[in-house]
């Protein structure tokens, strides 16, 4: 098997296409489905929302860049009486290798280059990477015809987590 080596890090761009606003100034555990957020598309992208609003829930990627380090394993949102600790790949923590976030929220509206979502797990100021509507046929995990959480399995304690 031949692997290509990862990118280094002078070959590797990724150019923000806008920024989250919300009253939210650092990172914590809070109810975050009840934040309403904006996110300020640079105006050169501004034509790409065009159709948008014919969706009702679009995908965040975003990039939590106020987080400083990484770590291998973690006690989700810090619940150490009720949730166990897990490897970082199995908890949506920021303190991963890359901090990318990825939140399906409500579209609420769009106003020229701003739209107003509700839900986005993402602090005021936080560079938004992408979106992608949201499409069921795509995104949602399950077989035609079976419903579409027939095949879903999580932890027992996430629903411990406040989301």
């Amino acid at each position: 098997m031949n692997l290509t080596p990862a990118p280094t890090a002078s070959s590797l761009t990724l150019n923000p296409i806008g920024v989250v606003r919300n009253i939210q100034i650092e990172p914590s555990y809070i109810n975050w489905a009840e934040v309403v957020s904006h996110i300020v598309i640079n105006p050169e992208h501004a034509a790409a929302l065009h159709g948008l609003m014919d969706y009702s829930h679009l995908m965040v990627i975003f990039w939590m860049d106020q987080v400083c380090y990484s770590k291998p394993t973690h006690v989700p949102q810090g619940k150490h009486a009720t949730v166990p600790e897990v490897g970082m790949f199995a908890c949506r923590c920021p303190y991963r290798p890359n901090p990318i976030g990825v939140t399906s929220v409500p579209i609420l509206d769009i106003k020229g280059n701003t739209l107003t979502i509700q839900g986005l797990d993402a602090v005021d100021m936080t560079p938004v990477l992408d979106l992608k509507p949201y499409t069921p046929q795509y995104d949602v995990v399950g077989q035609a015809g079976t419903g579409p959480h027939k095949n879903i399995r999580v932890p027992d304690w996430v629903f411990e987590l406040t989301y």
